[in-house]
This record gives C-alpha cells, structure tokens and sequence, in this order.
C-alpha cells in the first residue's frame, strides 16, 4: 500500500498569500511513455490514485503555484506528472500572458528541502554499508580537502559542524534564485 501524507501549515494563510488555482485536468501534464500500470510492480492501482489525489488536492489549496511528482517502485516509473504553472501565477502577481505550464520535465528550485533527500540518501548509503558517517569528505571527493578541510567528515556536514560560513572568490548571482 502506498501512503501519503501532506504537511499543510498550521496558521492561517490569506488570500493575497495564495495563486490562483485551475481545474486540475485544465494544468495537469503527464509522461504517458514514461508511466506504467501500477499492478505491473505490484501496487494497487487505487493506491497510486490516492497519491495523486493528494497532489491535486495540496495544488487546490493555492499554497503552490506548481507541483511535479515523479514515483517510482522497482525501477520502473509508476507516477510522473506535474500540476500548474512555473511562471505567471504568483501570489498576488497573476499575469496571464507569462503562464508556462509545468511538466513533468520543469526545472524547480527547491532551496533547502533537497538537504532532507539528501541526509536521507546518505543514511540509507551509510545503512547498507558503502560509505560511513564518519568518512573524511575528501575521500570521496578529494578536492575538498583544499584550505585545512581534510578532516571535515560526512557526520560534520549533516550536523552543520563542518564550519563552511561560505565560499571565498564566487560571485552569487542571487537574481538566479528566482528565475
């Protein structure tokens, strides 16, 4: 069985905080070559109709202008959709004529949430034992150990231990952030 949960914010979010929602069947994109039937991997196909229920419910919700899923189960693609728009419908700034549907191929910043797939990469890496939490980061990538790095470990890094306050010589384009 495949569960879902949709974390929605406790506090009250007004109207001008929202973006203008669609019918669902109106900004839905789907790779149909890439999705197969759910029972060809043995999941229940009201199941995986229940996760992208969630998605469309959570896309209804106006707290998102855009959500892509991508699901997939011994290998093969099970779910790989997208809902709403990339450009033209932010909150309070809805402009018709920027509207760029999402597909299943959209670029999406996540800022900070790749940090939690990431860690969970790492753990399930560090589970089956082919690397170790307390690996120097430098054995794995050995240009890291360049201005007395070299005994940073993967551990320092998921905690925040590593003491990397940022990077010397690199300009950050911060426009880029939200394009």
């Amino acid at each position: 069985m495949v569960q879902s949960a949709i974390l929605i914010p406790m506090r009250k979010v007004g109207t001008q905080n929202r973006i203008r929602v669609f019918p669902a069947s109106e900004v839905t994109s789907i790779n149909t070559d890439a999705e197969v039937s759910p029972r060809s991997v043995g999941l229940d196909e009201s199941d995986v109709a229940a996760v992208w229920d969630a998605v469309c419910r959570f896309y209804s919700t106006g707290l998102q202008p855009a959500i892509a899923i991508s699901l997939r189960r011994s290998g093969q693609v099970v779910l790989d959709r997208a809902i709403g728009h990339t450009h033209g419908n932010l909150p309070g700034r809805f402009d018709p004529a920027q509207l760029r549907q999402a597909t299943p191929k959209s670029l999406f910043s996540l800022f900070s949430a790749s940090k939690a797939v990431t860690a969970m990469c790492i753990h399930l890496l560090d589970e089956q034992q082919k690397i170790h939490l307390d690996d120097r980061v430098c054995d794995y990538i050995p240009e890291f150990r360049a201005h007395g790095k070299e005994k940073i470990t993967i551990r320092h890094i998921l905690a925040h231990k590593a003491g990397i306050p940022f990077v010397d010589g690199v300009d950050i384009n911060l426009d880029l952030l939200s394009d």
